[in-house]
């Protein structure tokens, strides 16, 4: 949520909520995953989401927007190959907002042509 200068942001499970800032990214949540040993190998296994339990824990953060900032929602099927030259790349079609359906679109396309195999989500906010 954005109310006057500052975000809210409130997230359960794993998707992310990202803050481009001067040229750089910035993790603005923290995931609900644990990292154990299966089978000889370390897998991250999700232990809060949404229809998990009747009992939540969220996430919360908050702060200051500054002009040019860009929020970058996205789920783990995005941000595993996502990265911060990726978002130089396209950042000028971003701003322009008309064209961020098409840039949603090549960046998925493009995660999927690196491997990605999870669902793809990802939005964008421009201030």
């Amino acid at each position: 949520m954005l109310v006057r200068n500052y975000y809210f942001i409130i997230q359960v499970g794993d998707s992310r909520v990202y803050l481009y800032r001067e040229k750089r990214l910035h993790q603005l949540t923290v995931d609900a995953s644990t990292t154990k040993l299966k089978n000889g190998r370390m897998k991250q296994y999700l232990n809060n989401y949404l229809g998990k339990s009747d009992e939540l824990w969220f996430s919360c953060e908050n702060g200051e927007i500054l002009p040019q900032d860009i929020f970058v929602i996205c789920s783990d099927g995005f941000y595993h190959y996502f990265s911060e030259n990726d978002m130089r790349q396209y950042e000028t079609m971003i701003r322009k907002k008309q064209r961020t359906n098409e840039v949603c679109d090549i960046l998925i396309n493009t995660m999927m042509e690196r491997g990605e195999r999870d669902n793809i989500s990802v939005g964008f906010v421009t201030v």
